[in-house]
Parts: C-alpha cells; sequence; structure tokens
C-alpha cells in the first residue's frame, strides 16, 4: 500500500511540472497566416540601385514594365502588360534594376504573381569588390513568410529575420572602388526590399477578375 501511494504521488507531481510545459507549448505555436482582405493585393519591391562617383562604365538599362503609386496602390504599365492577376493570387513581386551618376541610367522591372506565402526570390547584394570593371553582387536569398491583415511582413532576408511594416524597407548599401586605367571612379550599389502591404485590386490596370466558361463538345 505505502509503494502504491508513493507511485500516485510521483505521478500527480509529473503530471503538474508538466503542464504549465504544454501549455507555453500550445501558445507559442505559430498560428497559419491570415487570408488576404477582401479585395486586397499585397504588393513587394525587389530593387538594386547601383549609382557612382568619378569616371565608370557608363551603362543604360531598359525598360520599366510597371509603375506603381504607393499613395493610392495604383498599378500601371509602363512597357509591356501587367500580367494576370487570378483572384486565388495573394499579389505581386517587383523585381527591377536601376542605374545613376557616373554608372549610367535608366530602369528596368517587371513583375510576378505571387500565388501563396511562403514566397522564394533574391536581391543583387553589393559584395563591395569589383568584377571586371563592374561593381560585383552576389544573390540574396528573400523568403517573404506570412503577412498579417493589417500588412505587417515576415520574412528572412539573406539570413536575416526582419518584419517589414506597410511601407518598411530592409536596405543594404555597398560601396567598391573603380581604379583601373581609364578608370577611376566609385560604385554604390543599394539594393533593397519594400513592403508596400494590401493594396486595392480595383487599382490594378490589369484583369483580375475571370470568368470560366465551360468548352461545349460538339
Amino acid at each position: 500500500m505505502l509503494r502504491l501511494r508513493s507511485l500516485l504521488a510521483w505521478l500527480i507531481v509529473c503530471a503538474a511540472l508538466a503542464a504549465p510545459a504544454g501549455a507555453a507549448a500550445r501558445r507559442t505555436q505559430p498560428r497559419p497566416p491570415a487570408a488576404s482582405p477582401p479585395g486586397a493585393y499585397l504588393f513587394v519591391e525587389v530593387w538594386t540601385a547601383v549609382g557612382g562617383t568619378g569616371k565608370l562604365p557608363t551603362l543604360c538599362v531598359d525598360f520599366p514594365g510597371y509603375q506603381f503609386d504607393p499613395s493610392s496602390g495604383h498599378m500601371a504599365r509602363f512597357f509591356g502588360e501587367i500580367p494576370p492577376l487570378l483572384p486565388s493570387q495573394l499579389g505581386f513581386e517587383g523585381r527591377g534594376e536601376s542605374r545613376a551618376g557616373a554608372a549610367g541610367c535608366g530602369a528596368a522591372s517587371a513583375l510576378t504573381p505571387i500565388a501563396s506565402l511562403p514566397y522564394t526570390t533574391t536581391v543583387a547584394i553589393g559584395t563591395g569588390a569589383i568584377s571586371g570593371v563592374a561593381a560585383q553582387t552576389r544573390a540574396g536569398e528573400v523568403v517573404l513568410l506570412a503577412i498579417d491583415s493589417a500588412g505587417s511582413l515576415n520574412a528572412t532576408i539573406d539570413g536575416a529575420s526582419v518584419t517589414l511594416p506597410p511601407g518598411g524597407r530592409w536596405e543594404h548599401v555597398a560601396g567598391a572602388d573603380l581604379q583601373s586605367p581609364p578608370y577611376d571612379g566609385h560604385y554604390v550599389v543599394t539594393s533593397s526590399v519594400t513592403n508596400y502591404g494590401w493594396n486595392d485590386r480595383a487599382q490594378i490596370e490589369g484583369p483580375t477578375q475571370f470568368i470560366w466558361l465551360p468548352l461545349v463538345i460538339r
């Protein structure tokens, strides 16, 4: 009888110790990502801007594929067409590059639909070195993990966990000197990921509503 009472007491103590840990574990489990608000689309822009001073090789890039107004969420074509955004898709990744100053001029960009999260892409990041006569870059991984109904985005960018509120921007700046005759100048490579949050789908100048017609078999 004494042994039975001791065993029961030991089991009660173990259960008491395990309960708080289990409750804490349940509280810290990640919540599923929020669904997109009705009639809204997500827009995240990944960009690399190359500027410079002194004497550098001049490179002009073309063409911008879209133009976006952050104040209204208006998305319009620049050259080409806005890709269709299906009702089941979350939004767009805008991806581009630009050059300015002694490094050249112009911009090139394009849109890619984001079907769901997590979503993986890359951003060109300056290394601070020169490759030939150009500023060297490497591909940094960008993983968009989850977004809440207010538009706050959780992501992993180049190995670091970040939270970007609507309008929030991750940025990396790297400089590189080019001193190889006839060139003598300085590059500045600015890499960024900007979360523009949720925007009104009605502001997209492109197809976002689809009617599926059945095939007629004769």
